[in-house]
């Protein structure tokens, strides 16, 4: 049983082992699925930009196609103008596809792993050297567990893509027949319709592939029984120190009682819950002082020692939750609870009487 808390880990990580992880750069992710993601962003971006840049391209080809030849002879004698313009043609048609591009892969890794920067998982490490982990990975059951994976993944993107050119077979025969801007349009939603149902099979195989990354990470990550007692003890402190030392201060606190208690003239009670011990000595006092106070087990105390020594235990459940967190244990009662004290003690001195007579 030892052997088996020591070795097996069943245990799940722990937030402190998670944290580490991070920190160290083990993240659970899928590189599929952001780039399944990503294809999905950059079709539906390119539907979306592409009238714009045909749009300034057209502008640009239309200028360039209708010049004369002293035009041209004039530009060849510009080139770097010519040139410069045409640079700034491409950024302003590629630099908005290619910045949100940037946000959709951003996002989708952020999306499954949350916002983490470390600088970790660059360290050089001389275990990342040794040429017979590497043999090892290269060769190992994960190795072509991911071969396979990656062979199911080409055979399925060909079944895809046969399926939906099928589908379209016949209209791209008949694109020859068009115009040319009337093909390039046809041709244009064609691949885009193939790109976006190769992105819907592969964002599907990503979300697998993600759950599966997610059960492995798990699984590489477990704790035995005794790594998480041992970083329950480094985080928290050792439970059964901790246990004695509640036992020790629990042990003073009854000495401190049994010493206060059979002082007081009379215990002000809750019933159960609160417990207020007050000692009234007129030639030495201004006022009535507290000697013990204390909720719950310590009430309870409170009750027991002041029964054992013949100190009264009088219910006021007004006065108790009243005084008892505005005073304080050496201290005499405020002003504002004199009267009510008065009456208590005055109660107490009959009873005593009374039973002295």
């Amino acid at each position: 049983m030892a052997e088996q808390d020591l070795g097996e880990k069943t245990e799940p990580a722990t937030p402190r082992r998670r944290r580490q992880a991070r920190e160290e750069g083990s993240i659970a992710r899928s590189m599929d699925l952001t780039a399944a993601l990503s294809l999905l962003g950059a079709v539906l971006l390119l539907l979306w930009l592409t009238p714009y840049i045909m749009r300034d391209l057209a502008v640009y080809v239309r200028e360039t196609l209708g010049s004369s030849s002293d035009d041209l002879v004039s530009r060849d004698l510009m080139g770097g103008a010519e040139m410069s313009r045409a640079v700034r043609l491409l950024v302003s048609a590629a630099g908005p596809f290619l910045a949100l591009m940037f946000v959709v892969a951003y996002a989708a890794s952020v999306w499954q792993v949350g916002w983490t920067f470390t600088v970790k998982p660059l360290q050089p490490k001389l275990s990342k050297l040794d040429p017979l982990n590497g043999l090892r990975k290269l060769f190992g059951a994960q190795a072509a567990g991911r071969a396979g994976m990656s062979i199911g993944k080409v055979l399925l993107i060909l079944l895809v893509s046969i399926a939906v050119i099928s589908r379209r077979f016949q209209g791209i025969l008949m694109l020859p027949r068009y115009t040319f801007a009337e093909a390039a349009s046809r041709a244009g939603w064609y691949l885009a319709e193939l790109l976006l149902w190769l992105a819907a099979v592969l964002i599907i195989l990503g979300i697998l592939d993600f759950a599966f990354q997610k059960w492995q990470w798990e699984r590489q990550h477990r704790m035995s029984k005794h790594e998480v007692k041992e970083e329950l003890r480094m985080t928290m402190g050792d439970p059964l120190l901790k246990q004695r030392q509640r036992g020790f201060a629990r042990k003073i606190l009854s000495q401190r009682l049994q010493q206060a208690v059979p002082r007081a003239d009379v215990v002000v009670t809750n019933p159960e819950h609160l417990a207020i011990a007050l000692q009234w000595d007129a030639k030495t006092m201004n006022a009535p002082r507290v000697v013990a106070k204390g909720a719950d087990y310590v009430a309870l105390r409170i009750r027991q020692i002041a029964r054992a020594h013949r100190v009264p235990v009088v219910e006021r459940k007004a006065l108790a939750r009243a005084m008892y967190p505005v005073v304080h244990v050496g201290q005499e009662i405020p002003p504002n609870f004199f009267q009510a004290v008065a009456e208590v003690l005055a109660y107490v001195y009959r009873l005593n009487a009374r039973k002295a007579g």
